[in-house]
């Protein structure tokens, strides 16, 4: 964990933890579809990224909403950390951490920045996923800025890679990307961007693209 040769200004000597992510509508199962090819390593995805020994399998949590029993159980043999309770992508951060977001709706980013909103704790997190950009460019900025608020601000201050991907998987990973937040870059926004931020509602959106908590 010693070998990550990126820096976002507050030193990733080693990502300490790994959190991918599904929404329910994104790939079927693992058990059907499963992008790695060892349990451990997803190919045409982190091929790209620029370690040499990932992360320790036991350091990596693990959901999808839409997991059957037997996926759930067979993601623990491999040692996986199986998260139970559907939480939105609304997870704090504490300490450096890779979040594998692949075809997540724009809710599940939304909700993951606004659980970190703040400028000492946005550049803790690291995001493989849809590029920041490429949503920009296919939603209304009106839309973005009423429903995504978080999601339309970070845009602006992201610090975007694109990820290469091999032929074989360019129709499923065509829009890929590292995305991380420098202090350097947050610095640019007012002190009054990390005031009081209001857990999203998305009143306006009929279509979310996740699957909601279940209301108790």
């Amino acid at each position: 964990m010693e070998s990550v040769p990126w820096d976002n200004g507050v030193g990733f000597p080693g990502i300490m933890e790994s959190v991918p992510w599904d929404n329910g509508v994104g790939f079927p199962g693992i058990m059907e579809s499963v992008p790695w090819d060892n349990g451990v390593g997803f190919p045409g995805i982190m091929e790209s990224v620029p370690w040499d020994n990932g992360i320790p399998v036991e350091r990596c949590s693990v959901y999808d909403p839409v997991f059957s029993p037997t996926e759930r159980e067979t993601l623990r043999a491999l040692g996986f950390i199986v998260l139970t309770e559907n939480e939105e992508g609304k997870r704090a951060v504490h300490q450096p951490t890779l979040f594998y977001l692949m075809h997540c709706g724009k809710a599940l980013y939304n909700n993951l920045l606004w659980k970190n909103w703040s400028s000492q704790t946005l550049p803790k997190l690291l995001v493989i996923g849809n590029s920041f950009l490429g949503i920009q460019e296919r939603t209304l900025q009106r839309e973005l800025q009423r429903d995504y608020a978080y999601l339309s601000t970070a845009m602006s201050v992201c610090d975007e890679k694109t990820l290469p991907c091999s032929a074989l998987f360019l129709d499923v990973f065509n829009d890929t990307a590292l995305i991380q937040f420098s202090p350097q870059s947050l610095s640019k926004l007012p002190e009054s961007t990390w005031a009081d931020p209001e857990e999203p509602q998305y009143q306006h959106c009929q279509d979310l693209e996740i699957i909601r908590r279940e209301q108790r």
